[in-house]
């Protein structure tokens, strides 16, 4: 029998955490607070970094002509018309756009999603590139459309920044869907300094050596994107990697669907 006011192990242990060392309860909370400061801070210094032109780079840029099947690319046009893109929450002055993330394509344009999982795609990539092999990657953002619908959206002039532990990631934009005259249109530096415009073509580029932009969209007008990541070999990744790919994915697409595409990947 128990003795008067005896409490069951359990509850001594919450007591004596929670009242006996309130530090541990505090700690809790200052630990991911902390986590998540220094990691915005690393991405704001990487961001800042790849706004400034660097004329030591060697421009990596290819307009190419791939093999899609017109079921996906119909796919795509029917997705990016039919639904309203996500807005990304980090973009500031320098990013405005809508987001349809991988999730959304795999639902709606799976024979489009499949040719980025398939190889079909990333055998073509390679041959443009000139190496073995790219990967597809397990990421929200590697597989998506981009709308530019409203007036003023746009990419400033930028590089690329990859949280991996494998350097080279190439990326791949295919034209989807865009209104005659359309204002927004790639533009990328060249290694001698000129600007190169680009629209309604296919392009695969290493977005580490290509300072790029997308100009602002006019009022009434739209064009839309599929945007593709690939890495050279295959995707590795670290717990730091990982967890800044994911403030990446989040800031684009939100909470909602970078959990359910962290579920996916760990039920494949």
């Amino acid at each position: 029998q128990k003795k008067k006011n005896e409490q069951p192990m359990g509850e001594k242990q919450s007591y004596f955490l929670a009242k006996k060392l309130p530090f541990f309860r505090f700690a809790s909370l200052l630990v991911p607070v902390a986590f998540a400061i220094s990691a915005g801070v690393g991405l704001v210094l990487i961001n800042d970094a790849a706004k400034t032109f660097d004329a030591s780079r060697e421009p990596i840029l290819h307009t190419v002509d791939l093999d899609l099947p017109p079921q996906a690319l119909s796919e795509l046009r029917d997705l990016a018309l039919g639904r309203d893109g996500k807005r990304s929450r980090v973009g500031g002055d320098h990013y405005s756009a809508a987001v349809l993330p991988s999730q959304i394509v795999r639902k709606h344009a799976p024979t489009a999603y499949n040719l980025y999982w398939n190889g079909t795609l990333a055998d073509q990539v390679s041959r443009y590139i000139n190496v073995d092999r790219v990967s597809a990657i397990p990421k929200t953002t590697a597989n998506m459309l981009i709308g530019y619908t409203r007036p003023g959206d746009h990419i400033g002039f930028h590089y690329d920044t990859y949280a991996t532990n494998n350097g080279r990631m190439i990326n791949v934009i295919v034209p989807i869907y865009s209104t005659p005259g359309s204002c927004s249109q790639f533009q990328a530096v060249l290694a001698d300094g000129r600007v190169k415009n680009v629209m309604n073509t296919s392009l695969v580029f290493e977005g580490s050596t290509v300072f790029h932009q997308v100009t602002p969209q006019c009022e009434n007008e739209q064009r839309f994107v599929w945007s593709l990541l690939f890495v050279v070999d295959e995707w590795q990744s670290h717990f730091w990697a990982g967890y800044l790919n994911f403030l990446f994915d989040l800031g684009y697409t939100g909470f909602r669907q970078t959990l359910y595409s962290r579920l996916v990947k760990a039920a494949a």
